[in-house]
């Protein structure tokens, strides 16, 4: 506060006067917003017990038994956030068309294919990182990482064929012959079924390797 001091008394007051104004409004605009925001959080609160119990009751209505549909509240509470947050990402019309459904119904169809197309983009993301951990690892010889992280590839897409073949790769430079045999018979499977005669050639050159 020094640099009050060469300030007369009459600009000290006027000064304080601003500064009391200034608080004042901010304070006003802090009470305008508040009991909106929290009015909002209520509503939020209100409207997911209401959608939960419109899903629910059309469950029950359809037969399922009432101690399963309470074990699976918790997955359903979670579901709906998840739809939720996408709606409030923006430019996701299907998100809330489920919740406007779920709202007048309580029908779940639409939040049921809303959750499944989320799963696969996702799961396309899961798979390009599996990818990229796979190929760096096997370039830096961290063979037992670049096998795991094929096998995750395997496990979302089980006919990967690049996967397959670098599976049969890795596990033939680990000296276990009879998993990479399998790997790339099976790439060549996918040849013959596809009519790819690259895959089934890039097979055969791979199992003559380990014959």
């Amino acid at each position: 506060m020094n640099f009050l001091i060469g300030f007369s008394v009459g600009k000290k007051i006027a000064l304080c006067g601003v500064i009391i104004a200034a608080v004042g409004v901010a304070v006003k605009i802090i009470l305008h917003f508040w009991p909106r925001k929290m009015s909002e959080s209520r509503n939020v609160e209100v409207d997911a017990e209401f959608i939960l119990s419109k899903a629910i009751g059309e469950a029950e209505r359809k037969g399922r038994a009432e101690e399963q549909i309470d074990q699976l509240k918790g997955e359903l509470v979670k579901a709906l956030e998840r739809v939720r947050q996408l709606e409030t990402k923006g430019n996701r019309p299907d998100a809330t068309e489920a919740l406007q459904e779920l709202r007048k119904s309580g029908d779940m169809r639409r939040l049921q294919e809303l959750l499944i197309k989320d799963r696969d983009e996702r799961c396309d993301a899961l798979i390009e990182r599996n990818y990229e951990i796979a190929a760096v690892a096997y370039l830096r010889g961290d063979i037992n990482v670049a096998l795991a992280a094929t096998d995750e590839v395997l496990r979302l897409q089980p006919n990967d064929v690049i996967a397959l073949s670098q599976k049969g790769h890795i596990c033939r430079l680990q000296g276990n012959l009879e998993e990479a045999e399998k790997a790339y018979l099976r790439v060549k499977e996918l040849g013959v079924e596809a009519s790819n005669e690259e895959w089934q050639s890039v097979a055969s050159g791979n199992l003559g390797l380990i014959y």
